[in-house]
């Protein structure tokens, strides 16, 4: 009940602004509160639901949880909490979220691509976001272009902005293609904490493009595989990464 009553009162979301990467939005906003116990391995849990404004009405959106299956490799269940996202992100998205983080941002572009951010209850700023570019072609191509050679080939033959060596950063984020259209990376220039991800390219997809990232502390890593994996189940199905 504590835990149920300090998200109803402090983790109002504001959409007003969006990151400076997506076009013009439509703004929103919404909450997190507890919802009804599922069952994640057999086992039930509380799940918490987003509730959002329609991006396209006034009505509110409700993003429930469903039961699922999910490998959590040894780690004890009671160290994630579990969200159902609005379904005009994705029907029936249910992820894992590291314990007592909350939700910061629901966001919306023009264009239908999403953005959600939740983050460490605490100062470190530690996030876990997922974004995705819709159906929108240029868009989802430039986006994916930092971490994809077909995505910069793609914007050149249809001249669009990528990303270059020359505007890349200047660390070589190191890539695992587990597909030809999946890659798991990581990013070397971090020191105490730990950064990774997954990113999904397929311009015949819907998405084409999208992006789960997350960033902990490094004693914290082994919370990465199992949220990563579990974005992969319910956009992909077909990917994994493995240890």
């Amino acid at each position: 009940m504590k835990r149920m009553i300090s998200r109803l009162l402090g983790t109002a979301v504001c959409l007003c602004c969006l990151w400076s990467v997506f076009p013009a939005v439509t703004a929103a906003s919404g909450f997190q509160v507890g919802l009804d116990r599922i069952t994640v391995n057999g086992t039930e849990v509380e799940a918490f639901s987003t509730l959002t404004e329609n991006p396209v009405g006034s009505e509110i959106v409700q993003g429930k949880a469903v039961s699922f299956d999910a490998d959590l490799e040894e780690i004890p269940l009671e160290k994630f909490d579990v969200y159902g996202l609005p379904d005009w992100v994705h029907k029936d998205a249910t992820i894992l979220v590291p314990r007592d983080w909350v939700l910061k941002d629901v966001k919306l572009g023009a264009n239908g691509s999403v953005a959600i951010t939740f983050q460490s209850n605490d100062t470190t700023g530690h996030y876990l976001t997922f974004q995705h570019t819709s159906a929108s072609f240029g868009f989802s191509m430039i986006k994916a272009s930092r971490l994809f050679p077909k995505a910069r080939e793609d914007c050149k033959k249809y001249e669009f902005p990528a990303e270059t060596e020359e505007t890349l950063p200047k660390y070589q984020t190191q890539k695992n293609f587990l597909s030809d259209r999946v890659i798991a990376y990581k990013e070397p220039h971090y020191d105490v904490d730990v950064c990774e991800g997954v990113a999904f390219y397929d311009t015949n997809s819907y998405p084409m493009y999208w992006q789960a990232e997350m960033e902990v502390y490094g004693n914290d890593k082994a919370l990465i595989r199992p949220i990563l994996n579990r974005f992969l189940a319910v956009f992909q199905r077909e990917e994994r990464i493995e240890k």
